[in-house]
């Protein structure tokens, strides 16, 4: 082997035990790849993550009439309707799954004046069934500073065939309520309640 060759292999040998011996004093030797450089991974999602919730197109709830504060509650009264005395008990309140009406239920119980005679083994049923009262379930809209109560179902009638049909509530006063009623054979009538709870 000639000189020349000798230092070729001791010059290969210094080389090789500088790129297998090096990293022991100085760390790993980098890798070296050919091709095109690898793109940095993107972490995986979670698999308990839910997905975002879907939009709704929720229609919005239409806001209450104010006037319908005023006359919710449990209302009372008693009044003259010729040529009966009367006591009616009205029920308002919103109206379930309608923000923009109200539920009315009204009891209305008219007697005469002056009670009628009867006679025979069927007078006091007679008499009984005088004072039937009449009842209703109703639903009302804001109109004009008051609220307009139409015909859902009518419950009780008297044994004349009168019905609370409608009724039109207004506001009166500083703690009273105007009830105005309408029936399907009778004339009617009207009384002032009072507030008994709210």
């Amino acid at each position: 082997m000639t000189t020349k060759q000798r230092n070729f292999v001791f010059a290969l040998l210094g080389v090789a035990g500088v790129y297998y011996i090096a990293p022991v004093f100085f760390g790993p030797r980098p890798l070296i790849r050919f091709g095109p450089p690898m793109r940095p991974q993107q972490p995986a999602p979670k698999k308990d993550s839910a997905p975002p919730p879907a939009p709704t197109n929720a229609t919005p709830v239409p806001a209450s009439d104010p006037s319908f504060e005023r006359v919710t509650g449990v209302w009372e009264g008693i009044g003259a309707v010729p040529p009966n005395s009367c006591t009616l008990k009205l029920e308002i309140r919103p109206k379930e799954g309608d923000a923009t009406k109200l539920a009315g239920f009204p009891v209305l119980n008219c007697f005469p004046i002056v009670p009628p005679l009867f006679r025979g083994r069927d007078a006091q049923q007679q008499l009984m069934a005088r004072f039937a009262p009449m009842s209703s379930v109703l639903t009302g809209t804001a109109e004009k500073g008051s609220v307009l109560f139409t015909l859902d179902k009518a419950i009780g009638k008297t044994p004349d065939g009168c019905s609370i049909q409608g009724m039109t509530v207004t506001p009166f006063g500083v703690d009273q309520l105007s009830a105005e009623w309408q029936d399907s054979t009778c004339k009617g009538g009207q009384i002032l309640l009072r507030k008994s709870r709210g």
